[in-house]
C-alpha cells in the first residue's frame, strides 16, 4: 500500500502535499505539477510560498536522482527556516535516509539510491 501512495506521489507531486496534512491552492498544485525548470511567484505574504518551495524541494530529493538541491536567500536566517521546513516535510516522503547532516547541509539517501 505504501509503494502505491509512494508512486502516486511521483506521478502527481500535489499528492505529496495532501499526505503533509496540506490542501493546496489551485496555484501551488499548478506549481507542484509543473514540469518548469525556472518560476517566478507574484504572491502575498504568508500565502504559502515557502512551504510549496520545500514541498519541491522534497519532491525532487526523494524522487530524482541525483539531485542538488539549494536554498538561497538573501539572510540566512531566511534559508534556515525554508531548511527547517524541508526537513520536517522529509517523513511524508517515504523512508529516506540521511547519510550526512550538519546546520545547513543535508545528504540524503534517497528512494532510488539507497
Amino acid at each position: 500500500m505504501q509503494a502505491a501512495s509512494g508512486i502516486a506521489a511521483v506521478l502527481d507531486p500535489a499528492r505529496l502535499a495532501r499526505r503533509a496534512g496540506l490542501d493546496p491552492d489551485p496555484w501551488q498544485r499548478d506549481l507542484l505539477r509543473s514540469s518548469a525548470s525556472q518560476t517566478i511567484l507574484l504572491c502575498s505574504r504568508q500565502s504559502g510560498k515557502s512551504t510549496t518551495s520545500a514541498l519541491l524541494a522534497v519532491e525532487e530529493a526523494a524522487y530524482r536522482s541525483p539531485a542538488l538541491i539549494l536554498i538561497l536567500a538573501p539572510a540566512l536566517r531566511q534559508s534556515q527556516e525554508l531548511f527547517r521546513k524541508v526537513k520536517a516535510l522529509l517523513p511524508v516522503a517515504g523512508d529516506m535516509t540521511i547519510k550526512r547532516e550538519t546546520a545547513l547541509t543535508l545528504e540524503l539517501g534517497n528512494l532510488l539510491t539507497r
